[in-house]
């Protein structure tokens, strides 16, 4: 199974926050998924639309579980992002008949994608809106914004944060934290505040602006 990458959402999660751009998860492939990793896939489908994120459960083989895709294309510029090997190709296929994307199989060795499409292109779509395709990503990088500011990029953590005691509240360990009481109830996913810790602690790309 070519794992689900939580690090690679959470990133492009925060770039459509940052440049106010909508964003719609594809979750592709449930065909290959056996009972257990579909209920997985299901889960994770579901947290994402409870926090507002539109989310297909799809497969661009079988051609299912994306009928609402060109209405939410529609006379929009979209940017298809996302691990090679994941289908973006074939979907670009689908989306834009005669694009001519090459596809290519997972790596039986890596158990990852190999790239198909090594430069960024714009595409028509046949129903209006333009579509880019871009190579396949391992990760988008992040920077200049402050340690009290990472939590607006999730969106539920910052709507919850907004009834926090302390308007610079890092939703760690300090009183009167409107999150981690809302973490304790379960209306926050453990696995997104993880998400969170993880960010906010990770200073590898000298992110976060000097204090002045």
């Amino acid at each position: 199974m070519h794992r689900w990458p939580p690090h690679l959402v959470r990133k492009t999660e925060h770039k459509t926050v940052y440049s106010d751009n909508q964003q719609c998860i594809i979750i592709n492939k449930v065909d290959l998924l056996d009972s257990a990793e579909l209920a997985e896939a299901e889960q994770l489908a579901e947290l994402y639309r409870g926090i507002g994120y539109e989310t297909l459960l799809a497969s661009v083989t079988e051609r299912r579980g994306l009928e609402t895709l060109p209405t939410l294309l529609k006379d929009k510029t979209a940017l298809l992002a996302g691990n090679s090997g994941v289908g973006k190709s074939e979907l670009l296929n689908m989306l834009v008949p005669g694009a001519g994307a090459r596809t290519q199989a997972i790596s039986e060795a890596h158990l990852s994608g190999m790239h198909t499409t090594t430069f960024s292109e714009m595409y028509d779509l046949p129903f209006g809106g333009r579509l880019i395709d871009i190579p396949g990503v391992k990760g988008f990088g992040t920077f200049n914004f402050e340690r009290e500011e990472v939590s607006h990029f999730f969106r539920e953590i910052f709507s919850v944060g907004r009834g926090c005691r302390y308007g610079n509240c890092l939703h760690l360990n300090e009183p009167g934290c409107a999150v981690r009481e809302a973490l304790e109830r379960g209306e926050i996913a453990q696995s997104r505040y993880n998400s969170y810790l993880n960010m906010l602690d990770d200073e590898d790309e000298g992110k976060y602006r000097a204090a002045y």
